[in-house]
């Protein structure tokens, strides 16, 4: 009984984003190329770089699992090199995004991509510190990228989302950071795992209900076939009653006719 106690006590300590970051990215493909994108909440959202993409309204996505899924686009900002992409699946596996402005500069960062065909490549890198090109300021790493790794998540070692490889500059990687894509989303009102509040943050919108609406329409379809067919069965059934072609069983055999009848 105490090592159950144990366990739940375990589990439900266990902070909401304490999750593998390998779980969360996955491989974007679509006709500009292949990039990397990940998960930022748990309803299929999903983030990677505008230019991977260039606002292309339906993409391929390969999860961590080997599921190939489609994705569709909801918001980009070609300013900000961003696109945000919706799978049909839910409890997607989210990396949480750093609210706090906090950076580990001079520490070892993190981050997993689909660079040169290869998925779920590890790289790391020193975060440097800000750097600022054509008016945006990214995080610089050092650490080098190849075609493929646009769109995927810069991290710390306890998982925390500080940026989003955009660009390379020589030996170095430019990462978007994690604030300018918190305000990116928060103006569109789509939630996401925040670190500071351990939980989805809250929403301008409502927030949809694992697509039953999408799929109601498919639902309806099948149940209106179904009465469909027993009208027709039904119908079927009191034309022949009426036609006389079932003949009732009597216990006691035929009945007398008029004839027979005094």
């Amino acid at each position: 009984m105490v090592s159950i106690l144990l366990i739940l006590f375990l589990l439900f300590s266990l902070p909401a984003y304490a999750i593998n970051p390998n779980q969360s990215v996955v491989t974007v493909e679509s006709r500009q190329g292949q990039g990397t994108g990940f998960f930022i909440n748990s309803r299929g959202f999903l983030l990677t770089n505008e230019h991977v993409t260039r606002g292309q309204a339906q993409v391929d996505i390969h999860t961590a699992t080997g599921q190939k899924l489609s994705g569709l686009l909801y918001y980009t900002d070609r300013n900000l090199d961003l696109a945000l992409y919706r799978i049909d699946a839910i409890n997607t596996p989210a990396l949480p995004l750093d609210t706090t402005g906090e950076l580990p500069t001079g520490d070892l960062v993190y981050s997993i991509g689909s660079p040169l065909g290869i998925e779920q490549y590890e790289n790391s890198g020193i975060l440097e510190g800000r750097v600022t090109r054509q008016g945006i300021t990214y995080l610089q790493v050092k650490m080098k990228s190849f075609p493929g790794i646009s769109g995927s998540p810069l991290f710390t070692e306890d998982g925390r989302v500080i940026g989003v490889n955009t660009l390379s500059s020589g030996d170095n990687t430019l990462a978007l950071p994690a604030e300018e894509v918190v305000d990116f989303l928060l103006a569109r009102g789509i939630e996401f795992v925040s670190l500071d509040l351990q939980h989805l943050s809250p929403s301008a919108e409502e927030a949809p209900r694992q697509l039953t609406w999408e799929r109601f329409g498919s639902y309806l379809l099948i149940w209106n076939f179904i009465l469909f067919a027993l009208h027709i069965g039904l119908g079927i059934y009191n034309y022949r009653v009426r036609r006389g072609l079932f003949q009732p069983n009597y216990p006691d055999g035929e009945p007398a006719s008029e004839e027979d009848e005094f």
